[in-house]
Parts: structure tokens; sequence; C-alpha cells
């Protein structure tokens, strides 16, 4: 090895040169780390989670919460004493939404109906001689699985009515309801 050699190598390792294609190249890498010991008793935690989780299920109910009459909760809102934080909003929204899901369910149901109805007649009336029998078969599969797609969107269509009769949540309801307006479009 020549002279300039052991010095390239040399001054390579000293400054992080690459020394394998003996491109001399700086790499300078700085990490800043901050390290700040915090010890935490996690039984301390835990137990303090638990006291105050214990303490708001044993709290009364407040007045608020507690359910009236139709007619005297009528009388509080025209009064204006009743803040029904969002509640008559969300029923507003809420309501004409699973009242719409509720009858495009039924009437999917109804199409699941007159669809089996109809293709038993089919059935019946064709006549199943030769390549008539595969033309025939093809077409009820397909009719049956057309069928079965529409009675299983109906029973989501009947179950997200009834999540939207349940829930209290405005801006669910409300993004469900810009859905449906969206889908109709």
């Amino acid at each position: 090895m020549n002279k300039d050699n052991q010095k390239s190598i040399v001054c390579n390792k000293e400054t992080n040169y690459n020394t394998k294609r003996h491109i001399k190249r700086k790499a300078i890498v700085r990490v800043h780390k901050v390290v700040i010991p915090v010890e935490i008793d996690y039984e301390k935690l835990a137990s303090t989670i638990i006291k105050t989780q214990l303490e708001l299920d044993k709290e009364p109910e407040s007045k608020e919460n507690i359910k009236m009459g139709f007619w005297k909760s009528i009388l509080l809102i025209l009064r204006g004493k009743k803040d029904t934080k969002d509640q008559l909003t969300t029923g507003v929204i809420s309501l004409p939404l699973s009242m719409l899901f509720q009858l495009l369910s039924v009437m999917g149901l109804m199409l699941f109906c007159v669809g089996i109805y109809e293709g038993y007649t089919q059935a019946i009336s064709m006549s199943w001689d030769g390549l008539l029998f595969l033309k025939n078969s093809m077409f009820l599969i397909f009719t049956a699985a057309i069928l079965l797609i529409i009675l299983l969107y109906s029973i989501i269509l009947r179950g997200a009515a009834k999540e939207l009769e349940k829930t209290k949540d405005k801006h669910f309801v409300i993004t469900k309801a810009i859905f449906a307006y969206d889908f109709a479009i």
C-alpha cells in the first residue's frame, strides 16, 4: 500500500468518509436526545381510574336526565325552559331517515317475494329440452343471485333503520342523512 492510500484510509476513518469507493463524502449525523426520567406508579394510576369510574357510576341522575311526560316536555320546550341538548334536531333528522330506510327495506322484501313467485312460475312454464336446459338454468341461477342480494340489502337497511332510531349522536345522524341524500342523487 502506498503512502497516499494509507493516509486516505486513516483520514477516512476519522472523518467518516466512504472507504470502499474512495469517494470523499463527509457523513455527519447529529442526534439530539432528551431523556427525562419519569417514574409511573401503575398500581396507583389503576386504583385512581377505578375509583373515579365508581364515583361516576354512583352519582345520582340530575333533574335534566329524569324522564318526564310528553306534554310536560312540550310545555317546557315552548316556554324555553328545557335544554334539549340537540335531541330534537337529532330526532327531526333521524325519524324521517329511519322511516325511509324501513320503507326501502319493506319494498326490498316485497320485491324478493314477488321475484321468488315469478321465478317459480317461469321455471314451470319454461321448455327444458336440450340446450334450453342450460339457458334456463343459467337464467334461474342469475335471478336467484339477484334476489339474494336484494334480500340481504333489505336486511341491512332494516338494521340501519333500527340503529338510527337508537342513536343520540347528532353528527352521526347528520352524516347518515347526507349519505342518503347523496345516494338518492
